[in-house]
């Protein structure tokens, strides 16, 4: 028999608050039950990095820091307040002994900056979700395996975000093309003209997919017409 060594002790501090961070934290919570006493998981609002850097240094044994994103904000502060935190926790933290960071990123472009901070753990959310609907168009019978990955049994189940494709005449009531003058330029229009109730991923036009996770503010005209389709998360 293999026997578990209860003396090792995890602690897992979650800091920042948005749209997924219920989910994780019950995910973390779950997954929790099954090491016993040994995973510990605590959670902090994204300004209370004072209060979470004095709990740090009042645990014992190895400490992890994931660190999520604000998608509440405009787009010009994505990630700004990963840095904020990455900052503070550095200048506390010099030696990092028994200490990890993780981090979560929404826009790519801040990839090699979190790696200035030495931190190898970074996870770009939009790159995950379009790979992932990129499996799911092209095979549609992988959306049972991914369900099964993504999701656990839990009260609020698995659809509280729904990964919809709608053909662009059926969510837009414009009789011409539409016209933008960069992909932020798009997912600004379509975010507050339907009333912040679905988020753009990506579109298809003439048969080709293309994703909005990179050079959100590279000037390039982007004509879309009735029949391309929007790749969205309705809230």
């Amino acid at each position: 028999t293999h026997e578990v060594d209860l003396s090792y002790k995890c602690t897992i501090f979650v800091i920042g608050e948005n749209k997924k961070a219920q989910f994780i934290l019950e995910n973390l919570n779950l997954a929790t039950v099954g090491y016993g006493s040994k995973f510990v998981v605590k959670s902090y609002n994204k300004n209370d990095t004072d209060g979470l850097i004095e709990d740090i240094k009042a645990t014992e044994g190895e400490k992890r820091i994931l660190i999520l994103s604000d998608d509440n904000v405009s787009l010009d502060s994505l990630d700004s307040n990963v840095f904020v935190t990455l900052i503070a926790l550095s200048s506390a933290f010099p030696e990092r002994k028994e200490l990890s960071f993780i981090t979560e990123l929404l826009d790519s472009r801040n990839l090699p900056s979190v790696r200035d901070f030495n931190i190898n753990n970074a996870i770009i959310s939009n790159s995950m979700m379009s790979l992932l609907i990129s499996q799911l168009a092209l095979n549609h019978d992988s959306k049972k395996f991914f369900e099964g990955l993504l999701t656990t049994d839990t009260e609020v189940g698995g659809d509280y975000f729904d990964i919809v494709v709608e053909r662009v005449g059926d969510v837009v009531d414009e009789d011409e093309n539409l016209e933008f003058s960069s992909k932020a330029d798009l997912i600004q229009s379509f975010y507050y003209s339907l009333d912040k109730k679905y988020m753009l991923l990506g579109y298809v036009h003439e048969g080709k997919s293309i994703f909005l996770a990179k050079n959100q503010d590279l000037g390039e005209k982007i004509v879309l017409d009735r029949d391309d389709k929007f790749i969205m998360i309705k809230y």
